[in-house]
Formats: C-alpha cells, sequence, structure tokens
C-alpha cells in the first residue's frame, strides 16, 4: 500500500470510529485517531502519552498535492499546539496528560 492510501484509510477509519473534528471540542485519548477536515486539505492526528506528556502526530495532505506533510510536537502536560489546516481553519491540540483535548479555532489567523 502507498502512503496516500495509508493516510486515506487511516482518516477513513479514524473518522467511523472516533468522529471527525467539525465545530465540537473533543477529548483523544493515547492512539486514539480524530479526522480534521477543510475544503481540500485533510489530516489524521493522534498522539501518544509518555510520562504526563503528549507526543502530537499530524499527518495532511491537500487533494491537489500527492506529498503527505508529517508534523510532530511534543507538549507536557498544561501546554497546547496549534495546528494550521487551511487559512482561517485552525485546531488547538491540548495536552492534558492521559488524554488531549482538540479544539477547532475558526476564523483565527496563526503563524
Amino acid at each position: 500500500m502507498t502512503t496516500i492510501q495509508n493516510i486515506l484509510v487511516a482518516s477513513v477509519l479514524s473518522a467511523s470510529l472516533f468522529g471527525t473534528a467539525h465545530a465540537a471540542e473533543q477529548t483523544m485519548k493515547p492512539l486514539q485517531g480524530v479526522s480534521l477536515h477543510s475544503g481540500s486539505k485533510h489530516a489524521v492526528a493522534y498522539f501518544l502519552s509518555e510520562s504526563n506528556s503528549c507526543n502530537l502526530v499530524v499527518t495532511s495532505i491537500d487533494d491537489a498535492d500527492s506529498h503527505p506533510t508529517r508534523q510532530q510536537a511534543a507538549l507536557e502536560a498544561g501546554y497546547a499546539a496549534r495546528y494550521q489546516l487551511t487559512e482561517g481553519k485552525s485546531f488547538e491540540f491540548a495536552c492534558d496528560g492521559p488524554t488531549m483535548t482538540v479544539r477547532p479555532l475558526q476564523g483565527m489567523a496563526t503563524n
């Protein structure tokens, strides 16, 4: 299976098993996937919990581009990271130790 096929399979599985992040805040458990979508961009995120910290992995792809992008962030409990999927659509990932909260941020500009 190609990398793109793996990402698409992971997106479908995470969306069907765990729902998608649209307008509501979600709480994730370690290795629980969440599927993020905005226009032609799609992403799958999950995290690993280790010693009261979260190791976040976000893999995204654009329908017009066949090269996926993978970003990682190590967060201590109580800290958050923002991921911009498209212009005007971002997500905040907050580490709560054994869980992670995903919150959509509509219309916020991020750097």
